[in-house]
């Protein structure tokens, strides 16, 4: 996080604008909470409220992935992308070809390294609603209906713990709000950062 704040101050940016998609939602929240005099806008795209019980299975889930080998994990990465852009159209060719690539030059030490975030961010951090109480920056939750990884008890957990905040929720756009419904994804925070 450090590093986010060196970035800021040498660009001399402040307030600004954060977006956090998935496991970037989780780091996004604890920005917010550690700087907030640094932050006046706040975008959680299809992410949840850290829970040290997902800890658990994403240990166990880094400790499989290291036995396995990486010819299988590209596989394992090629189904999980493709059931992301399930629903995708037109663009669905180009996204396979992009996270084609990503994973082609991912090497397990990455992978097993943002498993290890995760399992950080699950085990440390803890939010509560009063958190935020002096802060006065405006928050937009992104999530959709249907999203398998983020499912409906999270969703509500995380607009539980922000109660202001503004909702999107996209219908049929799985974790993969940001790529297969791009225009009203984009229309949608055009709008939150216009007001």
């Amino acid at each position: 996080m450090s590093g986010l704040v060196g970035l800021l101050d040498s660009g001399r940016m402040t307030p600004v604008t954060v977006i956090g998609g998935s496991l970037g939602g989780g780091l996004a929240q604890c920005l917010v909470r550690k700087y907030p005099d640094r932050i006046d806008k706040l975008i959680l795209s299809h992410t949840r409220v850290p829970n040290p019980e997902r800890a658990r299975m994403s240990n166990l889930g880094m400790n499989v992935l290291r036995l396995l080998p990486m010819w299988v994990i590209h596989k394992a990465w090629k189904w999980e992308i493709y059931m992301l852009l399930s629903t995708a159209k037109e663009e669905k060719p180009f996204w396979q070809a992009y996270f084609k690539d990503l994973a082609a030059g991912m090497s397990k030490e990455e992978l097993i390294s943002r498993y290890q975030c995760a399992i950080d961010l699950e085990r440390r951090y803890t939010f509560a609603p009063g958190d935020l109480a002096g802060w006065t920056g405006r928050i937009l939750i992104l999530e959709s209906d249907n999203d398998s990884i983020i499912k409906a008890p999270e969703r509500a957990a995380l607009k539980a713990l922000y109660p202001q905040a503004q909702v999107h929720t996209f219908i049929g756009a799985g974790h993969g709000g940001s790529l297969i419904k791009r225009e009203e994804y984009l229309s949608v925070i055009r709008a939150f950062l216009r007001t």
